[in-house]
């Protein structure tokens, strides 16, 4: 997704990152869901990404962790996880625990 969309990149990664903490990475990644779900016929839909703990350089991604009260970046990476798997939820399909 940071290849095609540089400026959703977390800013001061040395890799490119998607920043968690800008809302436009949300809304761009559940608009590829909205195109990619319905080529697929099952019942369940699987959303993964990288779980590994990070250093948040960016601003964005320090702010939205001061605004959710999280303390580290696996917390927010388990933040932005569960609002892609309500995201799939809401377009009726179910997602693994």
């Amino acid at each position: 997704v940071v290849s095609a969309f540089p400026s959703l990149k977390c800013d001061g990664s040395s890799v490119p990152r998607l920043c968690l903490g800008n809302d436009t990475s949300l809304q761009v990644v559940c608009n590829l869901l909205d195109e990619m779900i319905p080529l697929f016929t099952s019942d369940y839909f699987f959303v993964t990404g990288p779980d590994a703990d990070f250093d948040i350089a960016c601003l964005p991604s320090r702010r939205r962790m001061q605004q959710l009260r999280l303390s580290n970046s696996a917390q927010l990476n388990g933040w932005f996880h569960q609002q892609l798997k309500q995201s799939v939820q809401l377009r009726a399909r179910r997602t693994r625990p």
